[in-house]
């Protein structure tokens, strides 16, 4: 039972390498590198101020410098960070959070450095109205589906009498 458990503690040690020594010759490259795609939203809060988050999904290798800024300055000390993560087709993903007074959120910047940007990316909080015609489109179109397929309900009812 123990020589079998040798090829999982081999194939562990090599994803811990893939993920964790990209550099080293011996592995040679394993995938591209993929830029990441950075969204900023927000949330009210009860207490009259403003979440902002940075979403940033889809990137490789893992290394990735995530950071809020304000008028071109780091406000590190402020913003809440989340460990990077894997997502199911091998890239990772982050997001951070800064509270901010809503009247100032024009001011702040997601700034984004990865491998695979030629330079970095400076995010500002996408319009609300934006985010929110995706589902406004998909709801009208369920809607008038619906209104069509019972409208042929009823002339097929009125038909059959």
């Amino acid at each position: 039972m123990g020589l079998l458990l040798w090829p999982a503690l081999l194939l562990g040690a090599a994803a811990y390498m893939i993920d964790y020594c990209p550099d080293l010759p011996y592995l040679g490259p394993i995938r591209e590198a993929e830029p990441p795609v950075v969204r900023v939203l927000s949330q009210a809060d009860d207490d009259g101020t403003e979440t902002l988050f940075c979403q940033a999904k889809g990137f490789y290798p893992m290394d990735i410098d995530v950071t809020w800024r304000k008028d071109g300055e780091v406000m590190e000390h402020k913003t809440f960070h989340r460990d990077v993560g894997p997502n199911l087709d091998g890239t990772y993903h982050a997001w951070i959070s800064i509270q901010v007074d809503p009247k100032d959120r024009d001011r702040y910047r997601c700034h984004v450095e990865h491998d695979s940007l030629l330079e970095p990316l400076d995010m500002a909080l996408e319009e609300s109205g934006a985010y929110y015609l995706g589902f406004i489109i998909v709801g009208v179109t369920i809607i008038l589906l619906a209104a069509v397929s019972v409208g042929i309900s009823l002339h097929r009812s009125n038909q059959a009498i």
